[in-house]
Protein backbone atom coordinates (compact mmCIF):
# COMPACT_ATOMS: atom_id res chain seq x y z
CA UNK A 1 0.00 0.00 0.00
CA UNK A 2 1.10 3.47 -0.98
CA UNK A 3 0.48 6.32 1.73
CA UNK A 4 0.10 9.69 1.11
CA UNK A 5 0.40 12.72 3.72
CA UNK A 6 -0.90 16.27 3.24
CA UNK A 7 -1.43 18.39 5.75
CA UNK A 8 -2.80 21.87 5.24
CA UNK A 9 -5.63 24.08 6.77
CA UNK A 10 -9.36 24.27 5.78
CA UNK A 11 -10.64 26.80 3.61
CA UNK A 12 -13.34 29.32 4.76
CA UNK A 13 -16.91 28.52 3.35
CA UNK A 14 -16.78 25.29 2.33
CA UNK A 15 -19.28 23.19 1.44
CA UNK A 16 -19.42 20.60 4.05
CA UNK A 17 -19.38 23.80 7.40
CA UNK A 18 -22.31 25.03 4.81
CA UNK A 19 -24.10 21.80 4.94
CA UNK A 20 -23.17 20.47 8.20
CA UNK A 21 -23.74 23.54 10.13
CA UNK A 22 -19.66 23.33 11.49
CA UNK A 23 -16.68 25.33 11.06
CA UNK A 24 -13.91 23.66 10.49
CA UNK A 25 -12.61 26.66 8.11
CA UNK A 26 -8.94 27.85 9.28
CA UNK A 27 -8.33 23.97 11.56
CA UNK A 28 -5.29 21.85 10.85
CA UNK A 29 -6.80 19.13 7.93
CA UNK A 30 -4.88 16.21 7.45
CA UNK A 31 -5.13 14.45 4.68
CA UNK A 32 -4.21 10.43 4.65
CA UNK A 33 -4.27 8.45 1.73
CA UNK A 34 -2.86 5.88 -0.98
CA UNK A 35 -3.52 2.71 -3.12
CA UNK A 36 -4.20 -0.50 -1.53
CA UNK A 37 -2.25 -2.98 -4.12
CA UNK A 38 -3.74 -6.24 -2.06
CA UNK A 39 -7.36 -4.89 -1.73
CA UNK A 40 -7.26 -3.02 -5.76
CA UNK A 41 -9.01 0.04 -3.97
CA UNK A 42 -7.74 3.43 -2.99
CA UNK A 43 -8.27 4.77 0.89
CA UNK A 44 -8.64 8.18 2.62
CA UNK A 45 -8.35 9.40 5.81
CA UNK A 46 -9.52 12.89 6.72
CA UNK A 47 -9.37 14.16 9.72
CA UNK A 48 -9.88 17.94 11.34
CA UNK A 49 -8.09 19.60 14.59
CA UNK A 50 -4.41 17.61 16.25
CA UNK A 51 -3.71 15.14 18.34
CA UNK A 52 -6.34 13.12 20.26
CA UNK A 53 -8.66 15.90 19.83
CA UNK A 54 -8.60 15.40 15.40
CA UNK A 55 -11.94 14.65 14.41
CA UNK A 56 -12.52 12.17 11.94
CA UNK A 57 -14.49 13.93 8.75
CA UNK A 58 -14.09 11.27 6.34
CA UNK A 59 -12.78 7.26 6.55
CA UNK A 60 -13.02 4.69 3.98
CA UNK A 61 -12.80 2.14 6.41
CA UNK A 62 -16.62 3.96 7.31
CA UNK A 63 -17.55 4.82 3.93
CA UNK A 64 -17.10 2.70 1.91
CA UNK A 65 -14.12 1.75 -0.89
CA UNK A 66 -12.80 4.32 -3.48
CA UNK A 67 -12.23 3.30 -6.86
CA UNK A 68 -11.20 6.42 -8.99
CA UNK A 69 -8.76 8.82 -7.45
CA UNK A 70 -11.13 11.91 -8.93
CA UNK A 71 -13.63 10.40 -5.86
CA UNK A 72 -10.84 11.83 -3.35
CA UNK A 73 -10.63 15.22 -5.36
CA UNK A 74 -14.37 15.73 -4.92
CA UNK A 75 -14.50 14.57 -1.33
CA UNK A 76 -11.40 16.90 -1.03
CA UNK A 77 -13.01 19.96 -2.35
CA UNK A 78 -16.23 19.69 -0.29
CA UNK A 79 -14.06 19.92 2.51
CA UNK A 80 -12.25 23.09 1.36
CA UNK A 81 -9.10 21.06 0.72
CA UNK A 82 -7.11 22.47 -2.24
CA UNK A 83 -4.81 19.40 -3.55
CA UNK A 84 -1.10 19.99 -4.20
CA UNK A 85 -0.20 20.10 -8.13
CA UNK A 86 0.23 16.19 -9.15
CA UNK A 87 -1.43 14.72 -6.40
CA UNK A 88 -4.03 12.47 -8.35
CA UNK A 89 -1.92 12.07 -10.82
CA UNK A 90 0.53 10.32 -8.53
CA UNK A 91 -2.05 8.13 -7.27
CA UNK A 92 -3.47 7.23 -10.82
CA UNK A 93 0.08 6.12 -11.40
CA UNK A 94 0.36 4.30 -8.52
CA UNK A 95 -2.79 2.20 -9.27
CA UNK A 96 -1.71 1.29 -12.85
CA UNK A 97 1.74 0.17 -11.46
CA UNK A 98 0.13 -1.74 -8.65
CA UNK A 99 2.54 0.28 -6.44
CA UNK A 100 3.31 -1.02 -2.64
CA UNK A 101 5.15 -0.06 0.50
CA UNK A 102 5.96 3.43 -0.57
CA UNK A 103 5.34 6.46 1.67
CA UNK A 104 5.14 10.38 0.65
CA UNK A 105 4.46 13.77 2.26
CA UNK A 106 3.50 16.03 0.67
CA UNK A 107 3.30 19.99 0.82
CA UNK A 108 1.91 22.84 -1.43
CA UNK A 109 5.46 22.48 -3.18
CA UNK A 110 5.44 18.96 -4.17
CA UNK A 111 6.34 15.60 -2.50
CA UNK A 112 9.05 14.34 -0.87
CA UNK A 113 9.42 10.13 -0.73
CA UNK A 114 10.44 8.88 2.49
CA UNK A 115 10.29 5.16 1.71
CA UNK A 116 9.75 3.47 -1.36
CA UNK A 117 10.54 -0.72 -2.13
CA UNK A 118 12.66 -0.88 -4.55
CA UNK A 119 12.74 -3.89 -7.11
CA UNK A 120 9.06 -5.52 -6.95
Amino acid sequence: MSQHTFITAFAANNRHDQQEGTSTAGQVATLRCGWDRRLGEFFLNLTAGEGDEAERLYDTLLEGAIYEAIEIKFICDYHGIELPADFLRTLEAEELANTGNKIVRWSLAGPVVEFEEVGR
